[in-house]
């Protein structure tokens, strides 16, 4: 069985891939994953604050990697146990000044994001569904590099106001919503209810 990737996203303890099959079923996988990211530190006492507050929910460890401008350097990898941990370090460290003099790597990034880079996936990538020793397993069959590659078809419902460009965070009661659903057009008034009873009927692949 083939699948493509519809979604990718992190929760507080790994990684959430959304999966539709070439039949158009529908799954959710979830990936243990340990986020991380690097810092070029001369001094250590920043290293121990960092380790000090988090304690054995991140590890340490030197590596080197290769700058585009200095060439290959040496880095401390910070590898924490989850993605919780990783925004709580990311946030430390980015408020503490002791880190505010050294070169840091990856802060910038999501867990989702490192996690796509490090497997090599991307949105619509294939995989296919492969059972091995009672384990269900994915392998990619998709290149990262292509540009042309099929899309399984997709079932979108779309859902906008009533009334364009009035920001309903501005107003005092919902606006009438216009749901786009194929090739049809629907109306529901403020009855969130009725709206959410008839989204549940249909078996969407994106909503928007």
């Amino acid at each position: 069985m083939r699948y493509q990737i519809l979604d990718v996203y992190s929760n507080s303890y790994g990684i959430v891939l959304w999966l539709i099959g070439e039949k158009g079923d529908r799954k959710s996988v979830f990936r243990r994953f340990r986020p991380y990211f690097f810092i070029k530190a001369e001094d250590t006492k920043a290293l121990k604050l960092l380790k000090k507050r988090f304690g054995n929910s991140i590890k340490i460890k030197k590596t080197r990697k290769k700058d585009l401008i200095d060439g290959e350097i040496q880095l401390f990898k910070i590898v924490s146990d989850s993605p919780a941990v990783y925004h709580k370090a990311v946030s430390f460290v980015k408020s503490r000044k002791e880190f505010q003099e050294t070169d840091l790597y990856n802060l910038q990034l999501t867990p989702s994001q490192l996690f796509m880079f490090e497997k090599k996936i991307f949105p619509f990538c294939q995989l296919e569904e492969i059972c091995k020793n009672g384990k269900t397993l994915y392998k990619k069959i998709d290149d990262y590099s292509s540009t042309d590659y099929m899309v399984f078809p997709l079932k979108i419902m779309e859902i906008k106001p009533e009334t364009e460009g009035e920001n309903p965070n501005h107003t005092k009661n919902l606006p009438p919503l216009i749901v786009n659903f194929e090739g049809r057009s629907l109306i529901f008034d403020s009855q969130t209810d009725e709206l959410s009873d008839f989204i549940k009927k249909k078996t969407l692949t994106y909503l928007s």
